[in-house]
């Protein structure tokens, strides 16, 4: 998570471990998230700002690096992830702005 998000809050140890199951279950490797991160990196401002205002109310709360990995590269590049995530937890606001990135990214794959 350092690499891809160095300047990022680091994440509490039971929030990466939980992240590591979460990663095992839906088939995530180290290899697969450079990929997916690769893939989203321009998305990330976009998509932090959204989360801090629909689900956190409050812009300036400092996101860990476990929830970048969720909200940005599993989100975005995990069919079984999203499909899991969009109808449990997610605002509609933001629901409908992952669902437009996701689309951007299928047109250039």
């Amino acid at each position: 998570m350092d690499s891809c998000f160095p300047n990022k809050e680091k994440s509490p140890e039971e929030d990466k471990e939980q992240l590591l199951k979460e990663l095992e279950v839906y088939g995530e490797t180290l290899e697969t998230l450079k990929r997916g991160y690769e893939i989203t990196k321009e998305y990330i401002s976009e998509i932090e700002k959204e989360v801090k205002i629909k689900v956190y109310k409050d812009e300036s709360k400092k996101l860990h690096q476990d929830q970048f990995v969720r909200n940005v590269i599993l989100d975005l590049t995990n069919n079984k992830y999203w499909e899991l995530r969009k109808s449990s937890e997610w605002q509609q606001p933001l629901i409908d702005l992952k669902e437009k990135i996701r689309k951007e990214i299928a047109k250039k794959k």
